[in-house]
């Protein structure tokens, strides 16, 4: 099944979290993948100067990185997969690294939910700190990822020291998911599902795996983006990764969110004291009450809202992204950046 829907009946939550929100960001490839190796094949040996590689994690899972940039500053990014070619913009000021997480991009796949969920996304950053042998780095997180450098930063302070959450995933479950999936359902385009389901029909799945990945992905970040004109600024082909296929994405988020059950991690995030940057565009199906809230509740904390921008600021309103976070990566906060109280 294609993780692209438009309507899902409320008995089926988890599905319904796992192809809505997660999904809409990902590849669609018919692709079936081989889910019983533990290491991405023909990945170079782990070196730190490499500019790509892999890590591996502490089962001994290879995790792909790429590397670009230089700097004081060592930047780590999860979800390299769909943001190492946006962030090269920072290559100037920084070195960053990127990774791509277990079971996603060029990574190897995790053998079964216990090997899987985000227990292991946090432990994943930090066997990529000692890889690198980081004593201290900044981190970037796109939607969920978001909540992996924030946690991770509340597990581990004397590791980061600033953070910048993009579009972050609410740090509670309710009410905020169930607001999420609604406006996806509100936004979705009546035409888009037709065409989809043509495609579906005429084959394309089969006649052109990458072709189809390609105009299925389109449809399903429009209404994500407050501007589609936008979209072919996008440089990451994600839809060339072994790993980003329907099926597979289906069942990784599935290891997630069964890991994650009803979160709310408000405790947790009242206790993180590291400078924290949240950007958050006012058409992203992420409630922006969600980020308020990440902001309230962390000790230093504030919200840059992009006024042009959905869940893609660092494609839809760039200049605005990336001067701010190089300011606050330069330890000042930029001057469209609001406390929140």
């Amino acid at each position: 099944m294609i993780p692209l829907q438009f309507s899902l009946p409320t008995t089926h939550i988890i599905k319904a979290v796992v192809i809505i929100y997660f999904c809409l960001l990902a590849a669609c490839t018919p692709t079936k993948q081989d889910t019983s190796g533990n290491e991405a094949p023909s990945q170079p040996v782990f070196s730190p100067e490499a500019a790509e590689g892999t890590f591996l994690a502490d089962d001994s899972l290879a995790l792909y990185f790429q590397q670009f940039g230089e700097g004081e500053t060592t930047v780590v990014v999860p979800s390299g997969m769909y943001l190492a070619e946006e962030l090269k913009p920072l290559a100037g000021d920084y070195h960053v690294i990127c990774y791509h997480q277990r079971g996603r991009g060029r990574s190897g796949l995790p053998k079964g939910p216990e090997a899987a969920g985000f227990e292991w996304e946090l432990k994943d950053l930090e066997a990529l700190r000692k890889a690198f042998e980081l004593e201290k780095m900044a981190l970037l997180g796109h939607s969920y990822a978001a909540g992996v450098v924030a946690l991770y930063a509340q597990r581990h302070p004397e590791r980061v020291s600033r953070m910048v959450l993009v579009g972050a995933i609410s740090p509670r479950e309710s009410p905020y998911m169930a607001i999420r999936t609604a406006t996806l359902q509100q936004r979705a385009d009546s035409l888009d599902r037709i065409r989809f389901e043509q495609l579906r029909l005429s084959g394309a799945e089969q006649k052109d795996p990458l072709g189809f990945c390609r105009e299925v992905r389109r449809i399903s970040l429009k209404p994500m983006m407050y501007d589609m004109a936008n979209y072919d600024r996008f440089k990451n082909d994600i839809c060339s990764f072994p790993n980003e296929n329907s099926e597979n994405l289906n069942l990784q988020f599935s290891y997630l969110f069964s890991s994650l059950g009803g979160w709310d991690w408000r405790e947790l995030i009242a206790t993180i004291q590291q400078p924290m940057l949240l950007i958050q565009g006012t058409y992203d199906p992420n409630p922006m009450e969600g980020a308020r809230e990440w902001a309230r509740m962390a000790g230093d904390a504030k919200l840059l809202i992009a006024q042009e921008a959905g869940h893609f600021p660092y494609v839809e309103m760039p200049d605005l992204f990336f001067g701010s976070v190089k300011t606050f990566l330069k330890g000042q906060w930029p001057a469209e950046a609001q406390s929140v109280r």
